[in-house]
């Protein structure tokens, strides 16, 4: 009867175990694409930020070629 009670628990433990591992690692996945998404983001501030950076001085640089003219 023992060894009975001590099998079923033990398959419990390893069945929620299982269970557990799988959940936790769901978990760990959608904060890491998370993370991602805002690193993806700030990555396309940045680089919007360059482009309008670049285009004030190409901007600055053609009035400036005009006025020598």
């Amino acid at each position: 009867m023992t060894s009975i009670i001590f099998i079923i628990s033990f398959l419990v433990g390893i069945v929620s175990g299982y269970f557990l591992r799988i959940l936790i690692a769901k978990r760990s996945l959608q904060s890491l694409e998370t993370k991602i998404s805002q690193k993806l983001k700030e990555a396309q501030q940045k680089a919007d930020e360059i482009l309008k950076k670049a285009e004030r001085e190409i901007s600055q640089r053609e009035r400036f070629l005009y006025k020598r003219r």
